[in-house]
């Protein structure tokens, strides 16, 4: 790692944006995994990250300006079984990511992580969306979902302001604060209720084409002579 990053410093000058996406597959039952498997798979997803971003952080601190984005998984928020020892670098992947937002912050370096699973989930349901979009868009189910998605990041914003607030307090507290949880719940009622709202759309039930009571028009945007495309 240091030779490569002293051949590309060479040749083209400090790096400004780094962008580790070192990675393989790795899941199976945790009885399974042997420590070489273990110390491999963190080598591979954890360590290489924290390298390569050391060789890169003082050039970045210096000229108070960088970008530093890791390539996770939803592995790294939401583990399962089975799913070790890559559920487990990804989750440390995206500590490691946190420590180095707020460590870099003062020096105008940011650091993100990118969970690859809920880039693709998005992706689909834009060109799901696009594919008979004057239905999408007059579905009382997708409209209910869309509002949802605002709140949810009003909320998600709201939180993460009260978790650093009240970070100091955590240490000492044998539970989050109670408006850290009360958001927790109200963002998983949110998330909940935008899933359903998405398997919904599938259904015809408040299609347009169908004679619909005034309210569910009103709010669904239909139109006369375009609710088919």
């Amino acid at each position: 790692i240091i030779a490569t990053h002293k051949e590309v410093v060479g040749s083209l000058g400090n790096i400004d944006i780094l962008v580790n996406n070192a990675g393989q597959s790795a899941a199976k039952p945790f009885i399974q995994i042997t420590d070489e498997e273990w110390q491999a798979d963190l080598d591979l997803k954890l360590m290489a990250a924290v390298r390569l971003t050391r060789l890169v952080w003082p050039h970045m601190s210096e000229q108070k300006w960088g970008r530093v984005i890791n390539l996770l998984n939803v592995y790294a928020k939401l583990p399962d079984a089975g799913t070790a020892p890559t559920s487990i670098s990804r989750a440390a992947g995206m500590a490691l990511t946190k420590v180095l937002s707020a460590e870099g912050a003062a020096d105008n370096i940011l650091v993100n992580a990118m969970l690859i699973g809920f880039i693709v989930m998005f992706i689909t349901g834009i060109l799901l969306f696009y594919a008979v979009p004057v239905r999408s868009s007059q579905s009382l189910w997708f409209r209910i979902k869309m509002v949802l998605l605002v709140v949810c990041a009003v909320n998600a914003y709201l939180f993460h302001r009260r978790m650093t607030q009240s970070m100091s307090a955590w240490e000492n507290e044998p539970r989050a604060p109670s408006t850290l949880r009360k958001g927790a719940m109200i963002s998983l009622a949110f998330w909940t209720v935008i899933v359903l709202c998405g398997r919904f759309i599938a259904y015809d039930w408040y299609d347009c084409e169908y004679p619909q009571p005034d309210l569910v028009r009103a709010l669904a945007g239909c139109i006369d002579g375009q609710t088919r495309f």
